[in-house]
């Protein structure tokens, strides 16, 4: 896959879910993306530890998906998370 020419305006997509009567809480992913005929939460954190009990609420909704987070940690996998670093974001589209 290659980049997008200069002059298309990329289309970002995020994922939220309004509270409810069973007493969760909003929740937002940052971006979601698609991988072939998949749609992928991605999640952005500043640090290499953070909550992501938004991109587990997706996932929960959404059984047969998996995840990314990108931080400042190494690359990696975690359940159904694949991990990459910030430097490696472009990565994620070309993977």
């Amino acid at each position: 896959m290659k980049a997008l020419p200069s002059y298309i305006k990329p289309e970002l997509y995020f994922w939220t879910r309004d509270a409810d009567k069973t007493n969760r809480g909003i929740a937002e992913i940052d971006y979601v993306i698609q991988r072939g005929a998949a749609i992928v939460p991605v999640e952005v954190k500043a640090r290499v530890q953070g909550g992501m009990k938004s991109l587990w609420a997706f996932l929960e909704k959404h059984p047969d998906s998996y995840g990314i987070r990108t931080s400042l940690e190494n690359f990696g996998t975690m359940d159904r998370l694949l991990i990459y670093p910030l430097y490696a974001i472009s990565r994620i589209i070309a993977d």
